[in-house]
């Protein structure tokens, strides 16, 4: 159920980001949502092991953790969309 809900969450996020924040630069299409979706779970799987570094190595609570890992993954993944996925129609 979990990896359901990931896929339906990301599914509902590139629908949002492919009409509304990068609307001018649509390129949307079966290749352009693949890619959205390599990108998140790739960014999931760093929030995991970052999660994983600061908790269990570093001993931070997990709750404190997922802040700088939120910040890093949103700011990364963003990157990542506008650079990669989401990229000017020639």
């Amino acid at each position: 159920s979990q990896f359901l809900a990931v896929v339906v969450a990301a599914t509902n996020s590139y629908i949002l980001n492919n009409n509304i924040t990068f609307k001018k630069e649509k390129q949307s299409g079966l290749k352009a949502y693949l890619k959205f979706m390599s990108v998140n779970f790739v960014s999931i799987g760093m929030s995991l092991v970052m999660m994983y570094l600061f908790s269990d190595l570093l001993g931070l609570k997990p709750i404190i953790a997922k802040i700088p890992i939120s910040i890093c993954t949103i700011l990364l993944s963003f990157t990542v969309y506008d650079k990669l996925v989401f990229i000017k129609k020639k």
